[in-house]
Formats: C-alpha cells, sequence, structure tokens
C-alpha cells in the first residue's frame, strides 16, 4: 500500500503527537479507507437519490474524482489518556455543566501525516484522593449483569466491551477524574423485520464504590 502499514502509521503519528506534549494517548480504533472505497463513495454521491436527500430536495450535480491507489489512506482516533487508562467520551452529566472532549483524530496517507484534530487534550495536575483498591472486571461485570437483566425488552443484548476509563466531572472551576469500569451493550431488534436499528447502550460502574452510576 502506498500509505504504508497501519503499524508504521501510527508510529509516525504517535511521534507527531508527541512532539506537541501529547504523548499519554490509548489508540480506540483505526480505519483504512482504499481508493476502491472513495470510488464507490463519489458513485454513491452522484445519485439523484443522495443528492435529493442531502440538499434537501436540490439536486446538485457532484464531480467525482480519479482516485488511485497514492490517494489510499488511514483514520486513526485516539483518546487522551491518564497514566495508561482512556477518558471516557461520556460526562458526569448530572454535576457537569460543559463537554470537554477527549478525541484525536488523525488522517495519513503517502505523503505522510495529512492533518491532526484534537478535541481537547487533558493534563492532570495531581491526586486528589488515592483509592486503596479498585473493583476488578469481574465485580464490574456482574453490577452490569445484574443491570441488563432485570430490564424486559424486544432486542438480543450482548455485551460488546469492558473497559476501566476515567470519567469526568466538574468540580467548580476544575474537575475531578473518576476512576469507572464502561459497558458497551450492544442491543438489536429479536424481530429480524423490525424497523428498530441496531444502538448501543452505556452501563457505567464507579470502580471504587461498585456501584452504578446513573446520568
Amino acid at each position: 500500500m502506498a500509505c504504508g502499514t497501519a503499524a508504521e502509521a501510527e508510529e509516525a503519528i504517535r511521534m507527531a503527537l508527541s512532539a506537541l506534549g501529547l504523548s499519554d494517548i490509548v489508540l480506540n480504533r483505526t480505519l483504512y479507507i482504499s481508493h476502491d472505497r472513495m470510488a464507490q463513495a463519489d458513485e454513491l454521491m452522484q445519485t439523484e437519490e443522495w443528492s435529493g436527500s442531502v440538499k434537501g430536495g436540490e439536486i446538485s450535480q457532484f464531480q467525482g474524482n480519479d482516485w488511485s491507489e497514492a490517494d489510499d489512506c488511514y483514520m486513526f482516533e485516539f483518546f487522551c489518556g491518564i497514566d495508561g487508562i482512556p477518558l471516557s467520551y461520556q460526562s458526569w452529566k448530572r454535576e457537569t455543566t460543559t463537554y470537554c472532549g477527549n478525541s484525536i483524530t488523525a488522517w495519513y496517507d503517502a505523503d505522510g501525516l495529512l492533518s491532526v484534530g484534537v478535541y481537547y487534550p487533558w493534563v492532570a495536575d495531581e491526586v486528589a484522593e488515592e483509592p486503596d483498591q479498585v473493583i476488578s472486571a469481574e465485580e464490574a461485570l456482574q453490577v452490569v449483569q445484574n443491570k441488563i437483566g432485570n430490564v424486559i425488552t424486544g432486542q438480543n443484548q450482548e455485551l460488546q466491551s469492558l473497559t476501566l476509563r476515567y470519567l469526568y466531572r466538574q468540580d467548580g472551576d476544575a474537575w475531578l477524574l473518576i476512576p469507572v469500569w464502561e459497558a458497551v451493550i450492544h442491543q438489536a431488534s429479536k424481530d429480524p423485520d423490525s424497523w428498530v436499528p441496531e444502538s448501543c447502550t452505556y452501563v457505567t460502574v464507579d470502580a471504587i464504590t461498585g456501584k452504578e452510576i446513573v446520568s
């Protein structure tokens, strides 16, 4: 591939971010976008159906590009971390008046780093309180299972991931980072003919108290 391997691209991006003072980051996902996929997107964007839905009924001609392998690229998404533990992309909604994202998005092509978006960099100042211990993943999983097991639903629910993260909470003019176990539950209708789309829901467990955090 003209843009190299994903590992090579990730290493180059990490070096660039480190030069910006962002070395404690955790990779969330990597996407490879091929020129074939770009050409398919061009074809779709030239259809009346796409133009009509996106342009509010006004059909406008989209001019596609002559994509080649040289246009292949990667998209990386990172999360800021504290001591290697990623920050949650959620917030403590009841007590947090401002949303502060922590997503870092980087595009990499055959010429190297194409663009970087940082929303927003986090730097931890000090430890407000050192917990004696945090609950294990198995203990957190039990809380999650109790939660979803007591819900009557017409959807199949499957645990997609369980990750130790920091959840941020506003504390005056400062922020507190709370260690939590964050479970992602994939939901799909039991009825194959249902119009209800697939979705994900979250169960957040306080890693210190072992109790679910309900926003």
